[in-house]
């Protein structure tokens, strides 16, 4: 952190406490709109704070990192100092909280220019910009989703998705838009799916009651998995998951919200093969794509 910031121990060992700092904060925000660049992360950890301190905190924020995958779609990164230099936007001591915002609001700026040109006034008209733009998810995170076919209707309409998903929307692996998957999901059943399913990234990015509805109501049924298949979240420092009680928890999390909303929990155990000898096929992918696990 202190290479990156330049920001030492030293430096602030005298500043004031969170407890002090993040309510003076929250209300010289008021009730405004939170503008962020990969506000997620950043909101998460004030989120965090916020509720430690039993602060209530629930702003409506827009990510000018998804703001950038619809205006700029031709650019193939999206970090800060990227987005930046295709606006002409001078970053100095990036990383720094100052450097950041004022380039954030900069680029916000911009966006709210390019959006007028498009004829686009208000946030609710923006979501339809890219929503089956084939450049654009391309280039969208994505998550995991499981897809079953109850009948001949639900059949037809997952072989279609299917094509769409390698021919129009194929980017390193097979996609579809939630909202075309949304129009065709008659006869079709579908599961949060494994800890890269939007049920799952919601729980651990610490979701509001309220974005956890909007997400948990899409599916007919969520999924929980064997803890050893998420073990290797305790090694990752990106999240807050340190323990195997930590993965317990969220899936007594998951059972929890089936409750909530009336929807089934399934025990699953994230198979990808049937017969043993095929694992290895299965190994040659995972190490193709790069990942550091595909041998264990």
């Amino acid at each position: 952190i202190e290479e990156l910031t330049h920001i030492s121990d030293a430096m602030v060992v005298n500043a004031p406490v969170i407890e002090e700092v993040l309510p003076k904060f929250l209300d010289f925000c008021e009730d405004y709109i939170i503008v962020a660049h990969n506000a997620g992360f950043d909101t998460g950890f004030i989120r965090e704070n916020a509720k430690r301190i039993n602060i209530e905190y629930n702003p409506s924020i827009i990510d000018t990192v998804a703001m950038a995958r619809l205006l700029l779609p031709d650019l193939n990164k999206f970090k800060l100092d990227t987005v930046c230099k295709a606006l002409n936007i001078s970053l100095e001591g990036h990383h720094r909280a100052v450097n950041d915002a004022e380039a954030t609001a900069q680029i916000w700026v911009e966006f709210i220019k390019r959006l007028k040109d498009k004829g686009l006034s208000k946030l609710s008209d923006v979501a339809s910009l890219g929503e089956t733009n084939a450049d654009i998810v391309k280039k969208t995170k994505y998550n995991h989703v499981i897809i079953l076919a109850k009948n001949d209707i639900g059949r037809i309409n997952l072989y279609k998705l299917i094509s769409l998903s390698h021919i129009d929307y194929f980017n390193k692996r097979p996609r579809i838009p939630k909202s075309i998957l949304a129009k065709m999901r008659e006869g079709l059943i579908i599961g949060s799916a494994c800890e890269q399913g939007e049920v799952y990234k919601a729980i651990l990015d610490d979701a509001t009651d309220d974005e956890l509805n909007r997400i948990v109501s899409f599916y007919d049924y969520l999924e929980i998995q064997p803890i050893g298949n998420n073990m290797f979240l305790i090694e990752d420092e990106q999240n807050d998951i340190h323990s195997i009680e930590d993965l317990q928890d969220i899936n007594r999390r998951i059972v929890e919200l089936g409750n909530v909303y009336e929807k089934p929990v399934v025990a699953t155990c994230d198979v990808h093969f049937l017969n043993p000898e095929d694992e290895i096929y299965r190994r040659i992918i995972f190490y193709g794509k790069g990942y550091k696990d595909a041998d264990t």
